[in-house]
């Protein structure tokens, strides 16, 4: 997301719903490692506080107003609200294929 908005890096401090996060995804013991660091994975208070002190620019994005895009078919530039995907798929008959293992 960081290049989005133009950012040169992007910093998401560790916490508890990064911890849910990676526990939910198979991921318990890399959470269990960032416990032992938590001191060190998430920004000082001084900088919490007040980040426009510490970056060239603060941008704060509330991930669950974000929807999901699908990128593709075909192109990585062709990028679609997931919302929209059906109705794209739909009006340019695009073949729907199925996985079999």
């Amino acid at each position: 997301m960081g290049a989005e908005v133009g950012a040169t890096c992007s910093f998401f401090s560790y916490d508890a719903k990064m911890r849910s996060y990676l526990q939910a995804t198979g991921r318990k013991e890399v959470a269990d490692e960032a416990d032992k660091y938590l001191n060190i994975l998430s920004p000082d208070k001084e900088v919490t506080q007040n980040p426009a002190v510490y970056y060239d620019q603060y941008v704060k994005i509330n991930l669950s107003e974000l929807e999901p895009y699908i990128n593709g078919p075909f192109s990585p530039d062709i990028a679609h609200p997931i919302s929209e995907f059906p109705a794209f798929v739909k009006e340019k008959d695009i073949p729907r294929t199925s996985r079999s293992d």
